[in-house]
């Protein structure tokens, strides 16, 4: 089954899935789950954790409930961040953000699309970035 990577526009799309996260494009994408398998670099789920404590985000339940709810979604594989996604990562010094640099990398050494807004991860011209 083919999949691809969110960015934490990325992992929050993860919880848009389940509507714990507010969000404009929530039902705009929620229709294209049932033909891709979403997946989710695990280090989104700690960026998803910081953004909930600045207050930058709200969850609608409490951060283990929504790790179980992406673990349990048949249409999210939740991902280990790997070596060669670190790898990755490092060759892409234009982001600043260390979060957007892991997942970033990770699409590139999986060779799979990035789901992100992000204009400065799609100009990075490493990937390929789909929003």
């Amino acid at each position: 089954m083919p999949f691809s990577i969110p960015r934490l526009w990325s992992s929050t799309w993860a919880a848009f899935r389940r509507p714990s996260v507010e969000s404009p494009v929530a039902s705009s994408v929620s229709a294209e789950t049932g033909r891709i398998r979403i997946a989710v670099p695990t280090v989104c789920l700690f960026e998803v954790a910081q953004l909930e404590e600045r207050g930058s985000i709200r969850l609608r339940t409490s951060f283990d409930e929504w790790c179980d709810a992406i673990e349990g979604d048949a249409a999210l594989l939740l991902l280990p961040l790997e070596r060669r996604h670190v790898i990755e990562a490092r060759a892409l010094p234009t982001l600043r953000d260390p979060f957007d640099r892991l997942i970033a990398g990770s699409a590139i050494a999986l060779g799979v699309p990035l789901i992100s807004p992000d204009p400065q991860i799609a100009g990075s011209g490493r990937l390929q970035v789909v929003w």
